[in-house]
């Protein structure tokens, strides 16, 4: 079909095909033009008086049955403009393959490159995550839970024996940042890496030299997360942290858990 917008305040072209179904596959191919948006006067961002996008859009891809993407989205003349200026946004693009228990994604834009693998796709990851660390070592959080995080389900889950590892750094994101949230900066080579092995053992790792939200941050934070000899284990550090107008210069947390009991620590220090 072809969709066409001329108005004041929103201005598009839209041409492609769907083929839509809930408990199957469903295909997209199209392309959309976005020369102007303005999300405020549509009310779709109020956050700031100014609020206007603009982009163009070539996507070939399929949805499956679990909600994952399979196929190319490719996102150019991404633009952001606000209060505080325009903000280039593009070009992006998401790159998806799945078949024969192999599953990969791959991100790149200006602001962030990203790679997911998996011996299951993406939607599952979340699950696993929470099946390896808090179910395995939390479980009574869960024992009235019912649907997709119930004990059954998360039992299930932790011993079906599928990896998953997801790699996250992050370039210049100030433009990403006053699009979803004006105020947060992080500092470019900002860095995730985890992995869940088909044994359940688990790695969490999340490096920053820096992350700020409005008058409070944090420089220099290191955390990481596993579940090493049968506990859940987790250990923060960063220097010159300021959160609600108290100012730490040197901070390191520590958590550890197993069988529904779990053991904190928190220090602080202040040198100037």
């Amino acid at each position: 079909g072809r969709i066409v917008c001329h108005d004041p305040n929103l201005d598009f072209r839209f041409q492609g095909l769907f083929s839509f179904d809930t408990k199957k596959e469903s295909r997209y191919n199209f392309f959309a033009d976005v020369p102007h948006a303005n999300l405020a006067a549509l009310n779709i961002d109020n956050r700031d008086t100014i609020s206007v996008m603009g982009l163009r859009t070539i996507a070939n891809f399929t949805t499956t049955s679990q909600k994952d993407i399979v196929g190319n989205i490719n996102v150019t003349n991404a633009t952001y403009r606000n209060s505080n200026g325009e903000h280039k946004l593009g070009p992006i693009k998401l790159t998806s393959h799945a078949g024969n228990r192999s599953y990969n994604i791959l991100l790149t834009a200006p602001f962030i490159d990203a790679e997911f693998d998996g011996t299951a796709p993406a939607t599952s990851f979340i699950k696993k995550l929470v099946a390896v660390t808090m179910y395995s070592n939390a479980g009574n959080l869960f024992s009235t839970n019912k649907g997709s995080l119930s004990s059954e389900k998360l039992k299930q889950i932790h011993n079906d024996g599928n990896s998953y590892s997801l790699k996250v750094k992050t370039n210049n994101s100030s433009a990403l940042c006053q699009f979803i949230l004006p105020g947060l900066y992080i500092e470019e080579n900002t860095e995730i890496d985890t992995y869940i092995n088909e044994t359940n053992q688990f790695e969490f790792a999340l490096n920053s030299g820096g992350i700020v939200y409005n008058r409070n941050f944090v420089k220099e934070l290191d955390l990481k997360i596993n579940n090493r000899d049968s506990l859940l284990n987790l250990d923060m550090s960063g220097d010159n942290i300021r959160i609600a107008g108290m100012r730490m210069d040197s901070t390191t947390f520590t958590l550890k858990g197993k069988e529904n009991l779990f053991d904190a620590n928190f220090a602080f220090k202040n040198t100037s």
